[in-house]
């Protein structure tokens, strides 16, 4: 039974240090790991204070490891995961720079890391066939939902899932996930080491993770009204 076990157990781990073209290291990068096929992103993980990252994954074949960071031009690499193996990429990331004649756009990042939330923009992954949040939720990166609507994150469920902050269903999230329309969502921000007590936030240890849906601002007064029992 061990050694069978051990078969489902493996990991790939990508890890290295980015740093400018001066060799200072770059903290706060955001990096994905995507599929080389249709562009999907998998995993994603941030650098440190120091430039440093770590992913782990589970996935073996062709992937990409792409690199972003504001004022850096984004660097992208292609590579085969291997099972068991550790891969090391240190990027070199080049300035942005741009002439004063040019028109910049400044577009929201599809994934951003704050300290223990994590939140997703719910129109960078939605493929157009999405119907209720449950299909929304299937497209984020490290997110599963069963089909009984069980939602985890890399295999931890999910403690609750909230609508503006407000909490309406406690544990009993399926009917709300299973029944609010996927274009009402702005954004699904995810909470690691949430705590219900907002006076123990950031002191409690919780392992508890939970999901808070932000609404458009043309959905919201329809859906609460509509979810509020």
């Amino acid at each position: 039974m061990l050694l069978l076990s051990g078969n489902f157990l493996f990991a790939q781990t990508i890890k290295g240090k980015v740093t400018d073209s001066l060799q200072k290291s770059i903290p706060f990068v955001n990096i994905y790991l995507k599929e080389l096929k249709n562009d999907a992103i998998i995993e994603f993980t941030t650098t440190n204070k120091n430039g440093d990252y770590n992913l782990e994954t589970d996935k073996t074949g062709d992937y990409q490891l792409s690199f972003s960071s504001i004022s850096y031009l984004t660097a992208s690499y292609m590579f085969k995961l291997e099972k068991n193996k550790t891969h090391t990429i240190n990027p070199t990331l080049k300035d942005n720079t741009f002439s004063l004649d040019e028109v910049i756009i400044n577009s929201e990042k599809a994934i951003s890391i704050k300290e223990n939330t994590i939140m997703y923009k719910a129109a960078a992954f939605k493929k157009g066939n999405e119907e209720v949040v449950e299909d929304l939720l299937r497209t984020l990166p490290g997110v599963t939902v069963s089909e009984d609507g069980t939602i985890k994150l890399k295999n931890r469920e999910i403690e609750k899932v909230m609508v503006d902050g407000d909490d309406l269903f406690e544990k009993g999230y399926k009917f709300l996930t299973k029944n609010l329309e996927a274009q009402a969502v702005d954004h699904v921000e995810v909470y690691n080491h949430y705590s219900a007590n907002r006076l123990l936030k950031g002191i409690e240890e919780s392992d508890k993770i939970a999901i808070n849906l932000t609404l458009k601002d043309s959905y919201k007064n329809k859906v609460t009204a509509m979810l509020r029992p």
